[in-house]
This record gives structure tokens, C-alpha cells and sequence, in this order.
């Protein structure tokens, strides 16, 4: 049968070509390597066939995607205004919203930590009226006891305020180098493997932007693969 790219056949019928060389591959890729040219030469016609089906497995599939693809693009392309329109309007308004929403927080924060200052003093002198009230005393019990409930308050309150924060803000972390030469010197004694690997990517890009070498640093070394 044969099997052309201008006019590919049905995916069944790739299939069963498929299914037909399967028994070759097997006979091959037994785990025994190739040890002369009669079994260079039929491997090598055998990875013909392989590629020369796969490209047919190609053709096959872009035919049959196609129309799906070209019917969805067609759906994203329609809304893709609409989504645009809205995303620059909430970019815009978090722009002339963001500021002061970025100014109340941090006046919320000062007031929230002053009240938590103010509670851990109240909770500070609720504990010293308990430990010195006298048992025999109700009035200096009652007193005390009152001074606790009130520092609780004051405690809740705290709490409330530290939670009272404008909405549309999220807080997040990022790491910011202080001083790059020290890091780098970190990383080269805790995890060479890191530095080797960054090393070995920069060099490639260097390499492949500039079409030279940096002598003393990296060369060029030849691999050869089956392809």
C-alpha cells in the first residue's frame, strides 16, 4: 500500500500499517545493540518506515483537527474584545483606586497595631490585678476579675481591627538580593550543582547570540546522535 502526504489515508488504515510493524519492532528492540552493517543498514530502513508512518499519523491528525481548531479559534477571537474591553476597564479602575486603597491600609495597620499594643498592656495589667487580689477580699476579686473581661474586650477589639482591611488588595512576598556577590558565593559552596547547571545554560545562550567563545570559561565540544 502505498501511503501519500497529499492525499493520506484513513487513520484506520494507519493503524493497520501500525499493527504490521510492530512484530519487526519487537525483533529489534530486544535489548541487543546493533553489531554490524547488514543490521545497520535494516535498522536504518526499518526507522524509515517509522518516520514515514509517523508523518502520515501527522498529516492524518491535522486533518481531522483542523476544523475543530479553526471553529474554536473562531469562538476565542469573538469574545477576545469583549474580555479585553473588561480586563482594561478593572486594570483602569484598580489604577485610580489603588493608591488610597494602598494609603487606608496602611493607616488601618498603625491604628490595628496600636490596638494591639494597647491590648497587650491591658491583658499585661489584668494579669498583675489577679495575681494580687486577695481571695479574702470580694471587692478586690470582683475588680479584678472585671479588669480581665475588660482586657479581653480590648483584646477582640484588636483582633477586629487587624482583620478590617480594604478589599482588592492582596499582600505578597518576593525575595529582593541584597548582595549578589555574597549569594553567588553562597550557592558556590552550598549547591555547586545549581551553579554548574545556570552556568551550562548561560553558555549556550552566550554561544548561540554571539556565535563565539569566551576562552578560559567554555569551549565548544562535538556530539554525534542517531537521529
Amino acid at each position: 500500500m502505498n501511503i501519500g502526504h497529499n492525499n493520506p489515508p484513513a487513520k484506520f488504515e494507519l493503524r493497520e500499517k501500525k499493527a504490521g510493524l510492530l512484530p519487526e519492532i519487537e525483533n529489534w528492540l530486544d535489548g541487543q545493540r546493533v553489531e554490524n552493517e547488514d543490521q545497520m543498514a535494516a535498522v536504518d530502513a526499518l526507522t524509515g518506515e517509522v518516520k514515514a508512518l509517523a508523518k502520515d499519523f501527522e498529516a492524518e491528525k491535522e486533518t481531522e483537527y483542523r476544523p475543530h481548531k479553526l471553529a474554536c479559534d473562531a469562538v476565542v477571537a469573538e469574545y477576545k474584545p469583549d474580555l479585553k474591553d473588561l480586563d482594561d476597564w478593572v486594570k483602569g479602575l484598580n489604577a485610580i483606586n489603588g493608591a488610597y486603597k494602598i494609603k487606608l491600609a496602611a493607616a488601618k495597620k498603625a491604628e490595628a497595631d496600636e490596638a494591639r499594643r494597647e491590648a497587650q498592656e491591658a491583658a499585661r495589667l489584668a494579669q498583675i490585678a489577679q495575681e494580687q487580689a486577695d481571695y479574702g477580699n470580694l471587692e478586690e476579686r470582683r475588680h479584678a476579675d472585671e479588669q480581665a473581661a475588660a482586657a479581653r474586650e480590648i483584646e477582640r477589639n484588636a483582633q477586629a481591627m487587624a482583620k478590617d482591611k480594604p478589599k482588592g488588595l492582596r499582600t505578597t512576598k518576593r525575595t529582593r538580593v541584597t548582595d549578589y556577590k555574597a549569594l553567588i558565593n553562597h550557592i558556590a559552596r552550598e549547591d555547586k550543582d545549581a551553579v554548574a547547571a545556570f552556568c551550562d545554560i548561560w553558555a549556550a545562550n552566550y554561544y548561540r547570540e554571539n556565535k563565539e567563545i569566551i576562552d578560559g570559561c567554555f569551549d565548544l565540544v562535538a556530539e554525534t546522535k542517531a537521529v
